[in-house]
């Protein structure tokens, strides 16, 4: 659910669109600090342009990393 919600935010951050932060993480609006330490994290590590394949993997970490900032 959350690599869909990054795809999306990914698509809607090119087309100048704005995302929940929340959506890009793939966590509720209610989650705890350490839940969205974690999406982060996690998220960070399968999109880091170094570690990913993807052709999108550098946008998808940009929005990433906005969403945690």
């Amino acid at each position: 659910a959350a690599a869909a919600a990054t795809a999306t935010a990914a698509a809607a951050s090119s087309k100048g669109e704005e995302i929940s932060p929340y959506e890009v993480l793939g966590v509720a609006r209610t989650a705890t600090a350490d839940e969205i330490s974690s999406a982060y994290r996690t998220l960070a590590r399968k999109w880091h342009p170094d570690k990913s394949s993807d052709p999108e993997a550098t946008e998808r970490f940009k929005v990433i990393s906005a969403a945690y900032t």
